[in-house]
């Protein structure tokens, strides 16, 4: 009858090294997981807790750059026509554009549109003032 070899084990020293080594670098990878999956829970967290929605903030964004454009819009709509009232009459009666007739014409109109400038200065002073004289109060 022969005698059985004695079982070695699977695990040799260089074996359990490696076992090791690799439960070590498991442990460190789950680590990693878990603190990114933190990372994303906290983001939507987060998110969750912010009323506003991207809808809104592009609302909010787009809502003041609309309106400021439309204010322009207007006051260029007014600048021409004021303008136009006094430059329009100027150019029918100057007849040819040279001279010192053109050079009055000319000058006429940069004065209507200083009157112009000088009232809205007026007008705006005027709003200012008023707003002060109610804080006072």
């Amino acid at each position: 009858m022969a005698t059985a070899k004695p079982v070695q084990s699977a695990h040799t020293p260089d074996t359990n090294e490696k076992l090791a080594n690799l439960d070590n670098t498991t442990k460190e990878t789950v680590q990693r997981i878990d603190k990114v999956n933190n990372k994303i829970t906290d983001l939507r967290e987060q998110r969750m807790r912010d009323p506003d929605t991207l809808g809104d903030k592009a609302f909010k964004l787009a809502f003041p750059a609309l309106i400021g454009m439309v204010a322009g819009k207007a006051f260029q709509s007014v600048w021409n026509l004021v303008t136009k009232k006094c430059i329009e009459p100027e150019r029918r009666r100057s007849g040819p554009q040279t001279g010192p007739a053109h050079e009055r014409a000319v000058r006429r109109r940069i004065r209507c549109v200083q009157h112009s400038r000088d009232h809205v200065f007026r007008q705006a002073h005027a709003v200012d003032r008023g707003r002060l004289q109610r804080k006072r109060k």
